[in-house]
C-alpha cells in the first residue's frame, strides 16, 4: 500500500518516478481507485495547526464610509496575531530583530490633501481626486546632500511621465520602544505628493507603473514602499505592536479598507516586508523560480524599463509586481489572481485520475 501514491503521478510526469511505475502497480492491491484514494487521506498524518506563517487580515465598512475606525479595526487584528511575526531576543527579553509588520491603507484624498499640501497648491490642485501620494525610503545614515539629490531623480522620473511632483514630507516617526541595536535597521521614509492629469484614468495608472518600473531599475538607492493610485504603505522592521506607535500618523488617518500584514520569513529573508502597493500574501509562491525568469524576459521587451520584477524582492513581492503588471494592461483584479495563483497539484492529480 505504500506505493499507492506513486499511482497519482501522470505518466512521464518525472522519469525517476516512472521506472518505478510498473513495480508500484504489480503491489497496488486495490481495485477501486476511489478506496485506494480515501486509504491514503486517511493514513496521512495530522499535523498541529502551525504558528509560522505570516499574519493576515484586514477591515473595511460595508457601507464605503471612510474614518479612522477602519485603521484602528486592521491594527487591533494585526496586535492579536504576535505569535505570526518572526521576532529575536536577547537575554534581557529584549527585541532585537523583527521580520516586520505593515498596513497597506486606501486613503481619503481630502484629509491627505490637509495633512500634506499647502492652501496655494490645494487651490492649484482643483479636484483633490487628483492628489496621490507614493512612500519610499532611503538609508538613515545618508547625508542629507544624498537624500536630496535622490528625491531630485525620484521626482524627475514623475516630471518625465507627466506627473506633477507637489513636494516631499519626511514621515515622523517614534523610536521610543526601538532599543539602540535595531535603530541602523530603520529606514527614512519619504511621502511624494504628486498629482495625476485626472483626465484618464488609465493613462494616469500606466504612467504611475512606469514610474515605478524606472526608480526599481535606474535608483538602486531607493526604495519604493507602495506607488499607487488611492493607497499608501506604512511598514518596517517591527512588530505588530511597535508599529502602531512607531507611524503616529496611523492615529488620525482615515481610510476606506486597511490590509494588515505580519511577516514571519521563510524561504526569503531581506529587509522589504509586506504589505506592497497592491497586495499582501502569505504563505510561499513555490513556482516563483519559472515565473522570475518568464518576467525577466518580459521586462527585457519592455520599452520604457528592462525590469519588471523588483530589485531584490521577495516571492510575494514579485507576485505584487506581476499583479501590477497585469493590472496596468487592463485585467481585472480578480482575474490577475485567477491567472497567478494555479490550482493545487492535488487537484491537477485528481483531473487525470478520475
Amino acid at each position: 500500500l505504500k506505493y499507492v501514491k506513486l499511482m497519482l503521478l501522470p505518466p512521464g510526469y518525472n522519469k525517476f518516478f516512472g521506472r518505478f511505475r510498473g513495480f508500484a502497480e504489480k503491489k497496488l492491491v486495490y481495485k477501486d481507485w476511489m478506496a485506494a484514494l480515501a486509504r491514503i487521506e486517511a493514513e496521512e498524518p495530522q499535523y498541529p495547526v502551525s504558528d509560522g506563517a505570516c499574519a493576515l487580515g484586514g477591515a473595511v465598512d460595508l457601507n464605503g464610509e471612510a474614518g479612522n475606525e477602519i485603521v484602528q479595526a486592521g491594527l487591533a487584528a494585526l496586535n492579536n496575531m504576535p505569535h505570526r511575526v518572526g521576532e529575536t531576543y536577547d537575554d534581557n527579553g529584549n527585541i532585537i530583530a523583527a521580520d516586520g509588520a505593515g498596513a497597506l491603507i486606501g486613503y481619503v484624498h481630502d484629509q491627505l490633501a490637509d495633512l500634506l499640501l499647502t492652501e496655494r497648491d490645494r487651490k492649484r490642485l482643483g479636484d483633490p481626486k487628483r492628489l496621490q501620494v507614493g512612500m519610499f525610503n532611503f538609508r538613515r545614515d545618508d547625508p542629507e546632500a544624498v537624500v536630496a539629490r535622490l528625491k531630485d531623480e525620484v521626482a524627475a522620473c514623475f516630471t518625465r511621465y507627466g506627473l506633477r511632483p507637489l513636494g516631499w514630507t519626511r514621515l515622523e516617526t517614534n523610536e521610543s520602544e526601538i532599543v539602540p541595536a535595531r535603530l541602523p535597521q530603520m529606514r527614512r521614509h519619504e511621502m511624494l505628493a504628486f498629482a495625476t492629469d485626472g483626465v484618464d484614468r488609465n493613462a494616469d495608472v500606466q504612467n504611475v507603473f512606469k514610474v515605478g518600473r524606472r526608480i526599481n531599475g535606474e535608483l538602486g538607492d531607493v526604495r519604493i514602499d507602495s506607488l499607487a493610485l488611492d493607497r499608501i504603505v506604512f511598514k518596517g522592521l517591527l512588530t505588530p505592536k511597535e508599529l502602531v506607535k512607531y507611524f503616529p500618523i496611523l492615529q488620525q488617518m482615515m481610510a476606506l479598507y486597511i490590509i494588515i500584514h505580519g511577516r514571519y520569513a521563510t524561504n526569503e529573508l531581506g529587509a522589504n516586508p509586506q504589505p506592497f502597493g497592491s497586495s499582501a500574501a502569505n504563505g510561499e509562491v513555490n513556482s516563483i523560480g519559472g515565473n522570475r525568469m518568464r518576467l525577466t524576459d518580459l521586462g527585457m521587451s519592455v520599452p520604457f524599463s528592462h525590469r519588471v520584477l523588483t530589485r531584490g524582492g521577495s516571492d510575494s513581492a514579485h507576485l505584487n509586481d506581476a499583479i501590477d503588471l497585469m493590472l496596468v494592461n487592463g485585467v481585472p483584479l480578480h482575474e490577475a489572481i485567477i491567472r497567478l495563483i494555479p490550482p493545487a497539484l492535488r487537484k491537477i492529480f485528481l483531473t487525470w485520475l478520475f
